[in-house]
């Protein structure tokens, strides 16, 4: 997963496996955090990341799924997921890259905080409840976090995000 945040008008990439939630509205928002998604082709780990995002413990979230033009069943998932949860807005585009959809995303974001998970993660359910209170504590801009990598057997794909909140 490569974390990123918003700084001034543009993205800044931090070091791959980081978790990061960035403050860029400062007034008060209904949604508190904005979870971002690019999907592209990920039918075999989707609903894996859906459910792990479902779960977290921190609930006043909205997830943004970015469907970037899959040629899979990854936008029928996003689909199917919008219409169980209120909390999902699903957006279909056409395939322009990762940060395209990245950008696509937090321009339909309304929540005070914008977090990134990629398509093929899984995250612990107490992720964004640590680093949206470690923010707020400290009157933070930027809550970030460790993140490991695991493989499911075979060697391929099924990364799983462990964190150290802190």
């Amino acid at each position: 997963m490569s974390g990123c945040f918003i700084k001034g008008s543009r993205f800044e990439y931090l070091h791959d496996y980081v978790c990061v939630v960035y403050s860029f509205k400062k007034e008060v928002m209904e949604k508190m955090l904005s979870i971002i998604v690019p999907v592209y082709n990920a039918g075999r780990d989707l609903r894996n990341c859906l459910d792990s995002i479902l779960s977290q413990t921190f609930k006043n979230f909205e997830l943004i799924l970015v469907d970037d033009g899959s040629k899979d069943n990854s936008g029928q998932i996003c689909d199917e997921y919008a219409a169980i949860d209120s909390r999902l807005k699903v957006i279909h585009q056409a395939n322009k890259g990762q940060s395209a959809a990245r950008n696509k995303g937090i321009e339909n974001a309304v929540g005070k905080y914008i977090g990134f998970v990629d398509n093929d993660d899984t995250i612990l359910p107490e992720m964004f409840d640590v680093l949206i209170s470690n923010a707020l504590q400290a009157d933070y801009d930027i809550s970030a976090c460790s993140f490991t990598e695991e493989r499911s057997e075979g060697g391929r794909g099924g990364k799983e995000g462990r964190f150290r909140g802190g």
